[in-house]
């Protein structure tokens, strides 16, 4: 079946494409089926699409609204590797409910180029339950550059527009990398990466890196702030719930492997 790199199913609806960063990065021909839900004939024509393709990894991000999908899904290979939780919070008055007094030692501020050495050692260390980690294919030497690169792109703003560093005793110890929407017409900021020295975890960083990304978000003109969490990771959505985060939509990551089996 002659299928091109992106195909479609149904008229005009895009069903899948050729990722081309990540097929470079892990040296893996890596798609993406950009529907969020599966039908019967769109598992043979993705498979299809595949094998013309020599596809190695195909990622699937199913929507939780349609248990047959899910289910079709898992019938055909795709193995659950992680759940994406997108969450939310107003940039509104109770913002002063959730503001941290000054700690002694400890200065929050943006970043510079300078500060990427030390940053990077967090960036390697601070993601292990995500679905990159959690797929036996990806060697935790990739994953752990894969956030290392993240990071430094975003100091450079190539991924974000703004990274807010926490500082203690002169040290670089945490960041959180913020990013503003594309269409001027929007007014939701997304939180991208929080990272802190697992040393230094303590005077809640974490916590004052959020809040200090919420304000800046406020003051450039947002009205929400949100991000994309693992929703199986208990801690981090009570983390986020604290400081008044509501969930905005769940689904489910899963990966298909063509040329390797675990």
């Amino acid at each position: 079946m002659d299928i091109p790199a992106s195909f479609t199913a149904e008229q005009g609806t895009e069903l899948c494409r050729v990722l081309a960063w990540d097929t470079e990065f892990f040296g893996k021909r890596i798609g993406l089926v950009l529907s969020n839900y599966l039908t019967p004939e769109r598992v043979q024509l993705t498979d299809a699409w595949a094998q013309d393709n020599a596809i190695d990894c195909l990622y699937f991000l199913a929507n939780m609204d349609n248990p047959a999908s899910v289910r079709l899904a898992e019938d055909a290979g795709f193995r659950f590797q992680g759940m994406r939780t997108w969450i939310e919070r107003t940039l509104d008055d109770t913002l002063h409910a959730v503001t941290l007094p000054p700690t002694a030692g400890l200065t929050l501020r943006f970043a510079r180029l300078d500060d990427l050495e030390m940053l990077r050692p967090i960036a390697r260390k601070s993601y292990t339950w995500t679905r990159f980690y959690n797929d036996p294919n990806f060697t935790q030497a990739q994953c752990e550059q894969l956030y290392d690169i993240w990071l430094t792109r975003s100091l450079h703003k190539e991924l974000a527009d703004e990274v807010i560093v926490a500082e203690q005793d002169g040290e670089p110890v945490g960041y959180m990398t913020c990013k503003l929407p594309n269409s001027p017409e929007s007014k939701d900021g997304t939180l991208m990466l929080l990272g802190v020295n697992e040393q230094k975890r303590r005077n809640k960083l974490g916590q004052r890196l959020t809040v200090e990304a919420l304000w800046w978000f406020a003051r450039q003109g947002m009205t929400v702030a949100s991000l994309a969490t693992q929703g199986h990771n208990v801690a981090v959505m009570r983390f986020y719930e604290r400081l008044g985060f509501i969930t905005r939509s769940t689904q489910f990551w899963y990966h298909k492997w063509y040329n390797t089996h675990f």
